[in-house]
């Protein structure tokens, strides 16, 4: 049983890995022209990112370039009336004008950054590849390196080891009549720490997936693999809380947000949903409707539920009114990714498709828009109907209002 669970993982994590790989693949040509002059050279200093034996990225800062707004993002938040934006290569880029005009930001280091979060319009965090943590205290124009994989490892393998100590206890305090899903509990744990352990041994290698902070002092990192750091002190240190989630298993944390009541909720791979009561500090496990990974989580400030979107276009449904869990239809082929929700109240979920995903009753019932722009990881709220989808090709604008009345006119 134990082996099944960790071949249905590697499955699911498959599945990303071809998403991603998919828009990787797809801005591949453009990212390496952002590296070279007009001459087709690479500019003195950069090696070209083919060598195997490249500049390590979490030395090389992001390189300046004029078509950073249009490489491959992957999330965008607000800084006040500031729209920021990340992605790959370490590029942060960001607008003062509502998606006018963009301009990149001084950062460290050249990883792919996968998220971001501003709980005030001067703070904010960033977080990607290599278990990176970037802080600024300017709304997003410059950078600095607070931790990366190298720091985290080893709290990461200390919490693991905690779990299989507790549950081979369990076990061997256990009555016969719980002790066969005891031992699958245990051998799950002793997975888990497997990869954790396999990951020290590589140094910084598992991606951080999301950002949250509650405020200017507590934050919550999201990973590969079960990582769950939670701060107390703005993101100076961090400490693993692997060990005080229910039934922790090692899969992987793709989005995490909270909802009206101040609840937390995370989702995952293999249709993972955690729920945290006391501002992340523990959390508990929910009985997910939906096997199959989820990689976004789309939440109101207003409300008490929440929309986890994922692989061929499943919904998932979250309200804290009882914890009820429903599996909506299918939306699209096309994998989603994210969501928001606007001032009005109007859910918007976009994904892999060329088209965004309209409700206006709390998530309960979808209407489909078409666009022009596939591979879209995140959207943001410009105001006046506007939109902002990242993604493949970067930033792009869209009047979802004028799109919805030309699509009802047809």
């Amino acid at each position: 049983m134990g082996i099944w669970r960790k071949w249905s993982s590697w499955k699911a994590t498959r599945c990303l890995l071809v998403l991603v790989c998919a828009l990787l693949v797809t801005a591949a040509i453009a990212d390496d022209n952002l590296l070279r002059n007009h001459s087709g050279h690479y500019p003195v200093g950069v090696e070209n990112p083919t060598n195997g034996m490249a500049n390590d990225l979490l030395q090389l800062p992001a390189l300046q370039s004029e078509l950073a707004a249009s490489s491959l993002l992957l999330d965008v938040s607000r800084a006040g009336s500031r729209l920021v934006v990340v992605g790959e290569r370490g590029h942060i880029v960001f607008s003062d004008d509502g998606g006018e005009r963009w301009l990149q930001a001084e950062v460290p280091v050249s990883v792919t950054l996968t998220a971001v979060s501003f709980p005030l319009p001067e703070l904010g965090w960033a977080v990607g590849h290599d278990s990176v943590v970037l802080h600024t205290s300017d709304a997003g124009r410059t950078w600095r390196l607070q931790m990366d994989g190298h720091d985290f490892s080893a709290q990461m393998v200390a919490a693991v080891k905690r779990i299989v100590e507790k549950r081979r206890a369990a076990l061997e305090n256990a009555p016969d009549e719980l002790r066969d899903e005891l031992a699958l509990n245990l051998e799950d744990a002793e997975f888990f720490l497997s990869d954790v352990v396999a990951s020290a041994t590589e140094g910084a290698a598992h991606p951080f997936m999301d950002v949250w902070f509650i405020n200017e002092l507590e934050g919550l990192l999201f990973g590969a693999f079960g990582m769950i750091f939670r701060t107390e002190d703005g993101g100076e240190t961090w400490t693993a809380i692997a060990d005080h989630i229910e039934s922790a298993q090692g899969f992987h944390y793709y989005a995490a947000g909270e909802t009206a009541n101040g609840a937390l909720l995370a989702v995952g791979e293999t249709g993972t949903l955690i729920r945290s009561a006391d501002r992340g500090r523990t959390w508990r496990k929910l009985e997910s409707p939906y096997p199959g990974s989820l990689f976004g989580l789309v939440t109101d400030p207003r409300s008490s539920c929440a929309v986890g979107v994922g692989l061929r276009g499943n919904v998932v449904r979250i309200c804290e009114e009882g914890f009820v869990l429903e599996a909506l239809s299918s939306l699209s082929e096309e994998a989603l990714t994210g969501g928001v929700v606007l001032l009005d109240g109007t859910m918007v979920v976009v994904g892999m498709a060329p088209m965004i995903h309209v409700s206006r009753d709390n998530g309960r019932t979808f209407q489909k828009v078409p666009t022009r722009f596939p591979g879209c990881m995140a959207v943001a709220d410009i105001g006046d109907g506007t939109l902002l989808l990242v993604g493949v090709g970067g930033v792009h604008k869209m009047n979802f209002l004028m799109a919805e009345n030309s699509r009802q006119q047809q």
